[in-house]
């Protein structure tokens, strides 16, 4: 996987480990708990189907970063927010409750 920072990629990351050029490889801790992760890959997933990319951004980013506890996640995609986050839903069992905002904004809520 590649890494960007302000569109510019900085290194990649694989076999948890960060690589910034061949001297600089840095040991990454997993930072995700499992339930998380398979969300993600999921939403991952559901927007590869439909041809938009999908980023985790916000809070939930630092929170991690900073080992703070976190309850949302926002994600954004260059795309119809709606429509992934239906498609999103309809992968769970049962399917989480999906809000609709102005802007083309949804938000799935797990209960």
């Amino acid at each position: 996987m590649n890494l960007y920072f302000n569109n510019n990629l900085i290194g990649t990351y694989s076999d948890n480990k960060i690589r910034l050029d061949e001297k600089s490889v840095f040991e990454w801790k997993p930072l995700l708990s499992e339930k998380e992760e398979n969300i993600f890959k999921i939403i991952g997933e559901v927007a590869d189907a439909l041809h938009v990319e999908a980023y985790l951004v916000g809070g939930f980013v630092r929170d991690k970063i900073i080992n703070r506890s976190t309850k949302d996640a926002d994600i954004v995609c260059m795309g119809d927010g709606i429509a992934l986050a239906n498609a999103v839903a309809e992968r769970f069992t049962p399917k989480p409750y999906v809000a609709f905002f102005k802007n083309n904004n949804a938000s799935i809520i797990f209960l």
